[in-house]
């Protein structure tokens, strides 16, 4: 009973998290300094598929969702100075019925940072616009503490809502995809 149910809470919590990096792709993306072709190479994908991804013409899967997650979150520890992305894998991924209770200030402010650094905005003014636009959203505890050890100003291991992308992957084979 005990393992059903946190079986159905981790499924619950996948499917929320594989619609918020829909969602959100093409900020991420953008946030990660990728273009469609740097992001589609990375994936073993072309350019049109993850465009088809962004714009929701094509439904994301569990593969999908799970390569993505690993592509952010290496991009995270392998590129400290990006805080952007850093804060707004913490926000999305972290706690999803936080997010889901703020979304909509979130996404207007992700929106705005994702704009901003897609055109080209970086170094200190990149960094002003976290300050400005993404840290007040972060969770109490995550500014405090640090929340799946995210440090303000600098990340590491970032992690999703229940478990990091390397254990979502060893508990696909408990699904049954019928």
């Amino acid at each position: 009973m005990i393992l059903s149910r946190m079986r159905n809470e981790f499924e619950n919590n996948v499917s929320r998290e594989i619609v918020i990096m829909q969602n959100h792709l093409k900020e991420l993306r953008k946030i990660a300094g990728w273009t469609l072709e740097e992001l589609g190479k990375k994936l073993g994908m072309t350019k049109q598929a993850v465009s088809a991804l962004e714009n929701k013409s094509t439904k994301m899967n569990q593969l999908h969702y799970l390569s993505l997650i690993h592509l952010f979150e290496s991009e995270v520890r392998n590129s400290p100075e990006n805080t952007a992305l850093a804060t707004v894998m913490e926000i999305l991924f972290h706690d999803p019925d936080y997010y889901e209770q703020y979304k909509d200030s979130i996404d207007e402010n992700i929106s705005n940072v994702s704009l901003a650094i897609g055109g080209g905005v970086t170094g200190a003014v990149a960094g002003a616009l976290v300050s400005s636009f993404l840290t007040p959203l972060l969770m109490p505890a995550a500014v405090v503490g640090g929340i799946g050890g995210a440090v303000i100003g600098g990340v590491s291991g970032i992690t999703s809502s229940l478990f990091s992308w390397s254990e979502k992957i060893l508990h696909l084979g408990d699904k049954d995809f019928r």
